[in-house]
């Protein structure tokens, strides 16, 4: 799926994106648990955290923006 951000993106195709990008994240760090050959100087850790923190804020943003649509 190519991603052409040189004109705007409907909300659709957003979460198209983003649910793509996620899935690759996804794989890419069950991946890095599962062979568990650590790279000192690519420590996956400190982006799992950091992935997992934008998720927890995210679900929290949209469930307060869905609250605001069914209103």
């Amino acid at each position: 799926m190519a991603i052409d951000l040189s004109k705007p993106m409907g909300f659709h195709r957003s979460v198209e994106t983003v649910a793509a990008a996620l899935n690759i994240a996804l794989v890419r760090l069950r991946e890095e648990v599962a062979f568990d050959e650590r790279d000192p100087t690519n420590d996956p850790l400190p982006a799992a955290h950091l992935l997992s923190a934008m998720l927890e804020d995210a679900v929290r943003e949209v469930d307060e923006l869905v609250g605001k649509l069914e209103a």
